[in-house]
């Protein structure tokens, strides 16, 4: 084992990790991989970043016998698993294709690019099993699958099989180990920097209510409330809010509907919160339907309903839809 190409690989995952922790830290990159409605410019912005990820893992790869120590499939696995089956296909193509096209390491260009492009498809079919708190786990396994692929379409294509050997013996367990270790690390980077975001929108959202509690006295007439409910919505980064008495809803606020109109309660998960008092969160998973998510946005993930009182008696509810996908770490205590 070649403890330089160790060395190197580590480098470069350190650099990658750095760059997607400074990406993540945007709003706007936090609220797109949060969110799993994710539109065409969405795609193309997480596409474009990860592509470039893994492009950068070819350039800063070191060559050797025609070969690159690189990092390539790190970028495509964990913008498969983070961004979804589009970005990990459109990565793994932009990556695969590079390597073809680039003037490095040209003897394992061939059976590298299958490999990558391979990598990005089976990524985007394994997709749709992965649970979330799964993530790291099949990010170690997806890269090691295809690292291992890229090893063995280097034996089989290449015409010089002592070089095929060569190059095999000596990137083995450094490729396959560290970039599989890679793509977990950048992903558990990438989904710590989310919790804690989740943990914010969870303490605002206690405020909100707190808020709520106070105003909702002096706000009875509904394009107040209304106002109300645009101002929480704003300030937790919300989807959208509700406000309801003990019968109807009265009040509303959503960035994808111009208006939430009166109705009658349906849901039983705001009838609960309306009997016991208590705060519930409401979590959407995959096709999953769910009543208190009708009507409201095809983006919603999640929902915080909170009781509202009045003189310690419950007169009503906020409920506040969000996109995060992860459950909150909050405690209400009112």
């Amino acid at each position: 084992m070649n403890i330089q190409f160790i060395s190197h690989l580590i480098s470069n995952i350190g650099c990658s990790a750095m760059i997607a922790f400074f990406f993540i830290k945007i709003d706007r990159a936090n609220i797109i991989i949060k969110s799993n409605a994710k539109t065409k410019k969405d795609i193309v912005a997480l596409s474009f970043f990860f592509s470039l990820l893994s492009i950068s893992g070819t350039y800063i790869g070191l060559n050797f016998n025609g070969a690159i120590l690189n990092t390539r499939n790190v970028g495509v696995i964990a913008g498969g698993i983070l961004g979804g089956p589009y970005v990990s296909i459109i990565t793994g193509l932009v990556a695969g294709l590079h390597r073809v096209f680039v003037n490095l390491g040209r003897e394992t260009a061939i059976p590298c690019a299958i490999a990558t492009i391979t990598g990005g498809f089976l990524t985007a079919y394994v997709h749709r099993f992965i649970k979330r708190k799964d993530r790291v786990f099949f990010g170690f396994l997806l890269a090691f699958i295809v690292e291992n692929l890229s090893m063995g379409l280097i034996l089989i294509i290449l015409k010089n099989k002592i070089l095929a050997q060569n190059i095999v013996k000596s990137f083995y367990i450094p490729m396959v180990f560290m970039n599989s270790i890679g793509a977990s690390v950048l992903i558990l980077i990438v989904e710590n920097i989310i919790q804690k975001s989740e943990i914010v929108a969870g303490n605002q959202a206690k405020l909100a209510l707190e808020i709520a509690n106070k105003t909702l006295p002096h706000f009875r007439e509904t394009e107040n409330l209304s106002e109300v409910c645009k101002i929480i919505a704003e300030d937790l980064g919300a989807k959208a809010t509700v406000i309801t008495n003990k019968k109807e809803i009265i009040a509303g606020f959503s960035f994808d509907k111009d208006e939430i109109k009166k109705a009658d309660i349906k849901s039983n998960n705001t009838r609960k919160v309306l009997k016991t008092g208590e705060a519930m969160l409401v979590i959407k998973e995959d096709d999953e339907i769910i009543e208190d998510f009708l009507d409201i946005s095809p983006h919603i993930k999640s929902c915080i309903i909170l009781p509202l009182k009045e003189k310690n008696d419950i007169s009503g509810t906020l409920k506040i839809f969000l996109t995060l996908l992860k459950k909150l770490q909050i405690k209400i205590d009112i």
